[in-house]
């Protein structure tokens, strides 16, 4: 079912305004975690973008660093398919725990957090909620999509045309600029 939420004085808002904020700051920070032990910025990354499975924050394998010249190369080895794309060297100390920090060392935030703000119990076959902040022009909502059906008087069900739409409009108003949904 798609919702948005646009009552930004409601206690629903605030909770799912108040995740999603910490999770992108999650994911900076993440960044920085990561640009540090591997002494390089990157353009593009192998893993997963947020929302993408049950994490709501990114998950990194490989990456395509700004300045690979400033790495230590023993640490590091191309990516099977993807020969621009470097991975951890899991045979040398440092690839280690560059490989130990990507998969266990980066903070995280997950689906299950959505459930806890609106009350309500997932079964063993479900869908991966989504949820995210959403500014057109000076207009703020968040967007919900959960699989369950939603009786909640700031939850506004609206239909998955109207939810393309406002992605649309989001992403128009967005080309280009960092964090894009699309």
């Amino acid at each position: 079912m798609y919702y948005k939420i646009t009552n930004k004085d409601s206690e629903i808002y605030k909770k799912f305004h108040e995740l999603r904020t910490h999770e992108l700051e999650l994911d900076k920070e993440n960044i920085d975690a990561i640009e540090e032990i591997c002494g390089s910025n990157w353009k593009q990354y192998t893993g997963s973008s947020s929302q993408q499975t049950l994490l709501r924050t990114r998950t990194y394998t490989g990456f395509k660093f700004l300045h690979p010249e400033k790495l230590i190369t023993k640490a590091w080895k191309k990516h099977k398919k993807h020969q621009d794309v470097l991975t951890p060297n899991k045979r040398t100390k440092l690839g280690k725990e560059i490989f130990q920090l990507l998969e266990h060392g980066l903070k995280t935030s997950n689906f299950s957090y959505i459930y806890k703000i609106l009350d309500i119990k997932h079964g063993d076959n479900f869908t991966v909620p989504w949820m995210e902040i959403i500014k057109i022009d000076s207009n703020e909502m968040i967007l919900l999509y959960i699989e369950e059906e939603m009786k909640t008087p700031d939850l506004i069900k609206i239909t998955e045309t109207e939810w393309n739409l406002i992605i649309d409009q989001y992403n128009d108003e967005h080309k280009g600029k960092k964090g894009e949904i699309k």
